[in-house]
């Protein structure tokens, strides 16, 4: 077709040619000249990478990077974003340049290393000195929990790389966690949830929006199925950050360094999660983990929060069954309160403090 005969269409003709055009190309990008409809023909089964995870369907990649969304057959959900999905592909189709996909899910599963991420990098390095960081007044018994970081000397101390997708940092309302957050509290979740997938969908490494799909998901910490969904989100989040944190890893990242936050808050809602579910013994392993990350904070309140966490998971009584909603709530309500009088280190940037991070079940807190 010549470029005058295009210009003689009218406009359903030329929605018409691009949908052909686009199917086209579609089906030429695939990998080894292997177009969709061949990938999910044959009854083979296909693995996909999970983006955003809704109630109608799933907006997932192929794993050489072909976006296809999902129908998935009923019954309970157990998908979750940056999770691989192995399907049995039973019927595909196109409608307006989006390719679906009606399948069996037959496993789902966390796997990073096929995500083919790059880690984030750890910046700015200093040294964390535990002898300059507050413990306690004066003549107070510094618990045991911390002994052992105190005893183990200055330690380097990084601040992790962020992702914020359209994020412009000489505008703060262009912050998408922001957006999401106001309009979660506004109560139109659904488009809250829409801004998060939309960072997903650009970079699975945005920790922040592991974090509060996690925190919309876990809600008052009370029905067990929100509790596991908002655990499947943490662990993705904590999943990717640790391809940042080699085996043997042994620096600080501190609380008051603000783009740390949002894989601290992923490794706490894990750890609360663990802690709900009934794993006992998975909550104590990540609420120490966390004391050696987050070590020495700026201000008293973080450091009880953080011993809150590991004392109700060490101290007498701390395996709870998964229905124990009084202990949670006071829990709940330890981290409120410890949450809303924290301050930003001085040495972090006053100009990227964000008040999007909060915890499970919590308002967002001002950093």
């Amino acid at each position: 077709m010549s470029a005058l005969e295009i210009e003689t269409l009218s406009a359903r003709e030329l929605m018409s040619l691009r949908e052909r055009l686009d199917r086209r190309l579609r089906e030429l990008e695939g990998k080894n000249g292997e177009s969709l409809a061949e990938l999910f023909s044959g009854g083979k089964s296909v693995d996909l990478i999970a983006l955003a995870v809704m109630q109608s369907g799933i907006r997932c990649r192929t794993l050489d990077g072909r976006c296809v969304t999902l129908r998935p057959g009923s019954g309970i959900r157990e998908e979750a974003e940056a999770h691989i999905l192995t399907v049995r592909p039973l019927k595909t189709w196109t409608f307006r340049r989006t390719t679906y996909l009606s399948s069996k899910i037959l496993g789902v599963r966390l796997d990073v290393a096929a995500l083919r991420l790059t880690p984030l990098k750890l910046r700015d390095e200093w040294l964390w000195d535990p002898k300059k960081e507050y413990w306690g007044e004066p003549g107070e018994k510094i618990d045991k929990c911390f002994k052992p970081l105190i005893a183990a000397g200055p330690r380097p101390s990084f601040e992790m790389e962020q992702i914020l997708p359209g994020h412009d940092p000489e505008d703060m309302d262009s912050d998408p966690i922001g957006q999401a957050v106001d309009l979660y509290e506004a109560g139109n979740v659904k488009e809250s949830d829409r801004v998060l997938h939309r960072c997903l969908e650009e970079d699975l490494r945005t920790l922040d929006a592991h974090a509060h799909l996690g925190n919309w998901a876990f809600g008052d910490g009370s029905r067990q199925l929100l509790v596991e969904r908002a655990r499947r989100n943490y662990e993705a989040g904590v999943a990717i950050g640790n391809l940042s944190l080699t085996s043997d890893f042994n620096g600080v990242l501190e609380w008051g360094r603000i783009d740390n936050r949002p894989y601290l808050l992923c490794l706490h809602g894990l750890g609360l999660c663990r802690w709900i579910l009934g794993d006992a013994q998975g909550a104590r392993e990540v609420f120490e983990r966390m004391l050696w990350l987050w070590s020495g904070v700026e201000g008293k309140n973080s450091i009880v929060q953080t011993r809150l966490d590991y004392l109700i998971c060490h101290g007498p009584g701390a395996v709870h069954a998964p229905g124990d909603r009084p202990s949670v709530a006071a829990a709940a309500t330890g981290r409120r309160n410890s949450r809303r009088d924290e301050t930003t280190s001085p040495r972090s940037s006053p100009a990227r403090g964000r008040r999007t991070t909060s915890c499970p079940g919590q308002p967002p807190m001002t950093a």
